[in-house]
């Protein structure tokens, strides 16, 4: 607070108490701190977590959000809230809120850099040679995107509706088998980040891989039968 003045600021982390407080400006900045945080699926869905249940909830009638950060990963909270209000995703909430999205990215569409007054053509050039592509995608364009692998390209992904999934999987005469990636490692006994025990269920028909459901999970080996 300052004296002689109305209002207040308080500052807290995600996952951090606000029991008490309201707020009519929410600001959230810079929730990620490097690459192995944005990589973990158990932060990102912690931090989604805590910024519905614990921040959004705080808002007072009339109010403003803001998320100020650099864009690491696809799944982060500005992914997530975008896809909220993207009927093409399976995320959709119709009365979910919509935000306008300012991007500063490193180079411009016209080929020229963000803040030559500051740093040389070196620089970024030497800066967008040593991220490569997946680094200059999120952290330099701010336009994450998977990791692509060797042997299945993320950008011919399609999803499909689960009614319209079993229907064209009929009609192309797809038969399922599930298979298993096993790991028999927990949160508390391991690592912060563990692997998971995965479970998929596809079939292959036409050329294409068709996947039907993906069961993850930390689980012991007795947990796990």
């Amino acid at each position: 607070e300052i004296a002689g003045h109305k209002g207040a600021f308080s500052a807290t982390g995600l996952g951090g108490s606000i029991v008490g407080r309201g707020a009519h400006v929410l600001i959230v900045g810079d929730y990620l701190k490097n690459r192995e945080e944005a990589e973990s699926q158990r932060i990102r869905d912690r931090q989604w977590a805590s910024l519905c249940h614990d921040l959004l909830t705080r808002l007072a009638p009339v109010h403003a959000v803001v998320v100020c950060a650099t864009r690491w990963h696809e799944d982060d909270l500005v992914g997530r809230l975008l896809r909220q209000s993207d009927p093409r995703s399976p995320l959709f909430e119709p009365k979910a809120p919509q935000y306008r999205v300012l991007k500063y990215p490193m180079r411009k569409d016209d080929g020229s850099w963000l803040f030559p007054q500051r740093f040389s053509r070196s620089w970024y050039e030497q800066q967008w040679a040593q991220l490569g592509e997946y680094g200059r995608n999120s952290l330099a364009q701010q336009e994450p995107r998977p990791r692509e692998g060797k042997l299945l390209k993320a950008d011919k992904t399609v999803f499909l509706a689960p009614d319209e999934f079993d229907r064209l999987a009929a009609a192309a005469g797809v038969r399922f088998a599930r298979g298993w990636d096993l790991a028999s490692t927990t949160k508390q006994l391991q690592k912060p980040d563990p692997d998971r025990t995965v479970g998929t269920l596809a079939g292959v028909a036409d050329g294409r891989l068709w996947v039907a459901d993906v069961v993850a999970g930390c689980w012991r080996a007795v947990a796990r039968n």
